[in-house]
């Protein structure tokens, strides 16, 4: 399918598919259902033209609490952003909760400041990202985002649903032959670049079994990203792969290959 006004990510996830969301894209039939079980920071929704109907999901409660606040209060979270500065001792604030939110709108600015001022995206107890020679300043990255990218996401999203709940009823309930399902789930674990940045879903060997239980007869076009060595070879569906960047600290300037199954 084409791609829609490819708006980015509101904000920076680890395993985000903002560079291979075109790519995604172009294996995409059209469509007039689109599920996203695995949402993270929403790379491929936000690419993609809009559908008749849109539903997405996280088991993260702070995703889902930021999508919503996004989508519900927009003026009152970019109000609370515009006096969030770029610094250290902020970042460990919301990322040690040493108040603890107090709202729904304190909830998703402290994650929003999580996500972008840690280390590599990660939404786990990693140190601050500052800026470095040489580069564009993380503080000026972070006030574009607020200042420019949330408006044109909050609109992007304004007839979306959102769910959070366990990624697996979600895709029993969207047994739809009209839905495309794209599900980009942690990976297994013993693919992964890293096993500390995925907060709920897990990505042991049982988790992803019952994943390829629950879409393997699906009656709906479902699209699943994973790495090679992961175990969805075994659905016989079709696959495509593409090299990528490892963005690995300890791995720099090696590649892997990002794959996509597609079950027609």
């Amino acid at each position: 399918m084409k791609t829609g006004a490819m708006h980015q990510a509101p904000f920076p996830y680890y395993g985000a598919k903002g560079r291979l969301a075109p790519w995604i894209l172009s294996h995409m039939p059209e469509h007039a259902i689109y599920v996203e079980p695995f949402i993270g920071s929403g790379a491929v929704l936000l690419a993609k033209a809009p559908a008749r109907t849109e539903v997405i999901n996280d088991l993260n409660g702070d995703v889902v609490n930021f999508w919503r606040v996004l989508r519900d209060r927009y003026d009152e979270l970019v109000g609370a952003l515009q006096f969030t500065p770029y610094a250290r001792d902020e970042y460990l604030f919301c990322r040690d909760g040493r108040a603890g939110p107090t709202d729904d709108v304190e909830r998703a600015r402290q994650f929003f400041a999580r996500c972008c001022m840690a280390f590599n995206a990660s939404t786990g107890r990693v140190g601050f990202s500052p800026s470095g020679l040489g580069k564009l300043g993380k503080a000026s990255t972070f006030r574009r985002r607020i200042d420019g990218r949330l408006e044109q996401v909050a609109e992007r999203i304004r007839e979306v649903e959102i769910e959070n709940m366990n990624a697996l009823e979600l895709i029993r309930r969207w047994r739809d032959p009209q839905a495309v399902l794209y599900l980009d789930p942690p990976y297994v674990n013993g693919t992964r670049s890293s096993t500390s940045d995925y907060a709920t879903d897990n990505g042991s060997e049982e988790f992803h079994q019952a994943l390829m239980d629950t879409i393997a007869d699906h009656r709906g076009t479902v699209m699943l990203s994973g790495y090679i060595g992961s175990p969805y070879d075994c659905l016989g569906w079709r696959r495509e792969e593409i090299q990528v960047p490892a963005h690995v600290s300890n791995r720099i300037g090696t590649k892997r290959t990002e794959c996509l199954w597609i079950n027609r």
